[in-house]
């Protein structure tokens, strides 16, 4: 299941005085969001090649992928 399916199915079961305020949290990331591909859609920005090019399922397997090999440090220290 994508985080995006994982949230909608939690957003189910929460009663209206929560959704309201998830609505409020999610209108502002929004923006943010918006402002940050703005930025980055500069030609200019050395990284500007690589905005949007995963989705979420990509971009939930990457994540776990870091997680598993980079949560662990082997060795003693």
């Amino acid at each position: 299941m994508t985080v995006r399916q994982e949230i909608i199915k939690s957003l189910k079961t929460l009663d209206t005085g929560f959704l309201s305020q998830i609505y409020n949290l999610t209108e502002n990331l929004k923006r943010v969001d918006t402002d940050r591909k703005e930025k980055f859609n500069d030609k200019t920005h050395p990284l500007a090649k690589f905005v949007g090019i995963i989705d979420d399922d990509e971009a939930q397997i990457l994540r776990l992928f870091i997680d598993k090999e980079f949560s662990q440090i082997e060795g003693e220290w």
